[in-house]
């Protein structure tokens, strides 16, 4: 059986070629009866700066749990930050169940960490017409997290 271990296994003609070939040539390894499975591969992302590389990443490993949401009445629900979208669950036990999805465009949101405890507070523009969320966390480390992936949403 043979083993491919990156790209220096692949036959220089293939290589000339192009990357259309290189890419069928990959996908026939994969097809291909003989093919060992592969359980671990790398990405790269590259490209100028604001065209949405840590966005796309950001949908690929979404932030998600239980959150406490202050309002009149604090409640807990499960919220998923997915590249520049922030859904809200109708409750911490129900996924499937979407009570409230926020996208953030064009920094339209004022994204703040809260004086007491471990919170961020989210403030609308004026030209949306949102209310003010509040997000309470267990811990520093997660609010910081979650800070850090809302201000670049």
């Amino acid at each position: 059986m043979t083993s491919f271990d990156g790209l220096g296994m692949i036959p220089i003609e293939i290589l000339m070629l192009g990357s259309q070939k290189i890419v069928e040539y990959m996908l026939d390894l994969f097809r291909s009866p003989d093919a060992d499975p592969l359980f671990r591969t790398k990405l790269m992302v590259v490209g100028f700066e604001s065209v949405g590389k840590t966005t796309i990443l950001d949908c690929f490993f979404p932030l998600k749990g239980v959150l406490t949401k202050k309002g009149l009445i604090s409640t807990k629900k499960y919220f998923r930050l997915q590249g520049s979208t922030l859904t809200r669950f109708a409750n911490e036990k129900s996924i499937s169940k979407v009570d409230k999805i926020i996208v953030f465009e064009s920094r339209e949101w004022e994204v703040t960490t809260l004086p007491k405890g471990f919170g961020i507070k989210l403030v609308p523009s004026k030209e949306i017409k949102e209310k003010e969320i509040e997000l309470h966390f267990v811990d520093k480390e997660t609010q910081e997290v979650w800070l850090t992936r809302l201000k670049c949403a």
